[in-house]
């Protein structure tokens, strides 16, 4: 959680820019005339944002390892984590690394949808410096939307409910938690997510092929 704003900096800066500064510098010309197909080439940069977050991921995780292991003595690793299971009523214990393997897979949607909407929006405008603005906007006013939603509920407006920030967030979930909005669940969530991100990979992959690269 502590990395959560850099992560996203770092990843929306890559996805943002992946396509947009093909066409301002016209080197979408070199790439388009290569023997692939223009669905290929663009899925090829969205997989390559992908791999450069799980790096980052990868990276960050290792590094606080061995920082932690250094300051702290490797032997801190074996202290469990403690969570209170609401399935059981229980109190269980885990390891360090499990824990957060299971909270970083429950913020995945998130990051994954803030990825590909800065993806989306550079292949759609081919402007990096809005595409890497309006995701990190999004994010930072996420929890003001989430506090209107709330709002929007006491008087029974169901509908604010299929936005996708109220959904994104898999972590109240874990261990039978409760739904930040009780009227959704986890398979509510988890369409919702997979809806947006379906749609935004549609319109990238529609707008990229129609676009015209002659006059670029």
């Amino acid at each position: 959680n502590e990395y959560e704003l850099f992560i996203l900096i770092f990843i929306i800066m890559i996805s943002g820019s992946i396509v947009s500064d093909e066409f301002n510098k016209g080197t979408i010309k070199l790439l388009v005339i290569r023997p692939y197909s223009r669905l290929k080439i663009l899925l090829a940069k969205f997989l390559t944002c992908l791999c450069m977050f799980i790096l980052f991921i990868v990276f960050i995780f290792i590094s606080q390892l061995l920082v932690g292991g250094i300051i702290q003595g490797f032997g801190s690793l074996n202290v469990p984590a403690v969570i209170y299971n609401y399935n059981t009523h229980n109190i269980e214990t885990m390891s360090i690394i499990k824990y957060l393997i299971i909270n970083i897979c429950a913020k995945l949607p998130m990051f994954l949808l803030l990825i590909t909407l800065a993806f989306t929006i550079s292949t759609l405008f081919t402007n990096s410096a809005l595409a890497i603005a309006l995701p990190l906007l999004g994010y930072m006013v996420s929890s003001i939307i989430n506090q209107l939603i709330a709002h929007a509920l006491l008087k029974d407006i169901k509908a604010p409910l299929y936005f996708v920030t109220p959904n994104w967030d898999l972590t109240s979930y874990l261990f039978g938690g409760l739904p930040s909005f009780e009227p959704i669940n986890l398979g509510f969530s988890i369409l919702v997510c997979l809806s947006y991100f379906l749609i935004m990979i549609f319109i990238s992959c529609f707008v990229f092929k129609k676009r015209n690269i002659k006059n670029v």
